[in-house]
């Protein structure tokens, strides 16, 4: 009876083991996927950000679309560019795009794009502030 009342006891006690051990462990953070569509919801220009109404700031928008391929479609000032890209990390590098540097970072759930048209002057360049489209 005392050796069926020990078994019975250990048993009770791993169990009560495994159910607090994974307390501890961290939650593992979900990646944004980049696939998908962004707009633009604000740009930010030496220093200061600017949101932005998509029926007043028309001109201002930019939307990018990136797909599973690795192809994507951009609606720029009034033109479309489409090419490949490509993802190291949080940066992406857009290829096709002739005469103008595209800096693409992912920072948690938004899309910050500079469009540097004047390299030597990169910090006069805006960055649009992009939202995944549902």
């Amino acid at each position: 009876m005392k050796k069926g009342f020990r078994i019975l006891f250990f048993i009770f006690i791993v169990g009560i083991m495994s159910l607090t051990g994974c307390t501890g462990q961290k939650k593992v953070e979900e990646k944004t996927s980049i696939v998908g569509k962004w707009v633009s919801s604000a740009i930010q220009m030496e220093g200061n950000e600017v949101k932005l109404d998509p029926d007043e700031d028309e001109d201002m928008m930019i939307s990018i679309e990136f797909e599973k391929e690795g192809k994507y479609k951009l609606n720029y000032d009034g033109s479309t560019k489409t090419g490949s890209w490509i993802q190291n990390g949080n940066k992406i590098t857009l290829e096709n795009i002739d005469k103008v540097e595209i800096d693409i970072e992912l920072v948690k759930e938004k899309l910050n794009l500079s469009i540097i048209e004047e390299p030597q002057v990169t910090d006069k360049n805006p960055v649009w502030i992009c939202e995944k489209q549902k």
